[in-house]
């Protein structure tokens, strides 16, 4: 792309913003950006805007070593205090999900045969060569979203709605609202159903072929924090997801686990299943799932919230501009905006946010 406005620099890594307080209000400006290239510390002066899209781990980073966040974060850290805004770091969010993997009686082919039997693998990729068809045709995963309603029976659902009660201290009420009201009436779970062993920290057998179903809860009430351990940018953030801290998520994904365990249990699965690995057949009771799910579950790498378009009372970070309180020229386009968790894969909507951001950019 040969553009004068338009350069790209690879292999860098940004340490911090050039924070300068405004002349004219008690706005915080931003006058450039340090980062690094290969080890060669640089600096880059803005002449309008900065826009920051590292991401729900990155760009509450690249805040705090600015200066930019909790104060209780950053006096600790030895960081000057530029803004004080407490929801930087803070309100994350991520789907998490748990897997039942079942398997197959002898004679049926998975994905773990192509890794593990060379001539099988060849012989499959010619077929897909030629007609488009074999196991390389094969979707890795068939989703499916399902409503609250359609798993649980009036009694059960009585029982869950009990831990929706109260809100948490954590969450603004309008937040518990959104929360409680899509969970009531939209799509709770998703689930997925992938044609291998699909356990990330569990053995699987070697010579037996599997199917493994994923539950994942789409509207988490538990909340973490990202924040960083030291001013030097080459150090990972503490990220605390407090996964499952809301006893509603667990309740949820139970419920998850159990309904996967009722469909695996029809005639087109029982024909070709051997036997249930994980969890196991020991998994009966609501305690037993949800203890199960507390020491299985894992993430779908889609954290959020981290810098979330709320109102500053209510610990958010950006406007309804995207603009981050208090500063004149900075703004955050990525999923760290998002208050709330998606019924969806977030990629489609990040793009959607970067499409409205630049929209507003032309339009001001």
């Amino acid at each position: 792309m040969s553009r004068s406005n338009f350069v790209v620099r690879s292999n860098c890594e940004v340490d911090k913003l050039i924070l300068k307080k405004s002349d004219t209000s008690s706005e915080v400006q931003v006058l450039g950006v340090e980062y690094s290239n290969c080890g060669t510390h640089c600096r880059v002066m803005v002449e309008r805007e900065v826009i920051m899209s590292a991401g729900s781990i990155g760009t509450p980073a690249i805040l705090e070593r600015s200066g930019i966040g909790n104060e209780r974060i950053l006096k600790p850290l030895n960081i000057p205090l530029a803004l004080n805004l407490e929801g930087v770091g803070s309100n994350f969010s991520d789907h998490i999900f748990v897997f039942a993997s079942y398997r197959l009686k002898p004679g049926h082919k998975t994905l773990e045969d192509l890794t593990r039997d060379p001539e099988y693998a060849a012989e499959q990729k010619s077929i897909h060569e030629q007609s488009g068809g074999g196991l390389f045709s094969h979707p890795t995963s068939i989703f499916n979203f399902q409503a609250l309603k359609s798993l649980v029976s009036e009694e059960e659902m009585h029982e869950g709605l009990k831990l929706l009660e109260n809100c948490p201290s954590y969450l603004s009420p309008k937040q518990f609202e959104a929360v409680v009201n899509r969970i009531k009436n939209g799509v709770a779970l998703e689930f997925s159903l992938v044609n291998t062993f699909f356990e990330p920290d569990l053995p699987s057998d070697k010579d037996t072929s599997y199917l493994t179903a994923n539950v994942i809860l789409q509207y988490p009430l538990s909340r973490g924090s990202s924040h960083i351990k030291s001013q030097d940018p080459g150090e990972p953030p503490l990220i605390d997801p407090n996964y499952l801290m809301h006893p509603f998520d667990a309740w949820l994904l139970a419920q998850g686990g159990k309904q996967i365990r009722k469909i695996m249990a029809q005639d087109a699965f029982k024909d070709i299943i051997l036997d249930e690995q994980y969890p196991g057949p020991s998994v009966q009771t609501q305690e037993q799932w949800e203890e199960s799910i507390r020491k299985r579950a894992s993430t779908s790498y889609h954290p959020i919230g981290t810098c979330s378009m709320l109102p500053q009372s209510e610990s958010g970070v950006v406007d309804p501009q995207l603009r981050v309180y208090g500063t004149q020229n900075l703004r955050v386009v990525d999923a760290s905006i998002l208050p709330v968790q998606l019924t969806s894969h977030p990629a489609m909507t990040v793009y959607a946010i970067a499409e409205k951001a630049a929209e507003m950019i032309l339009n001001q």
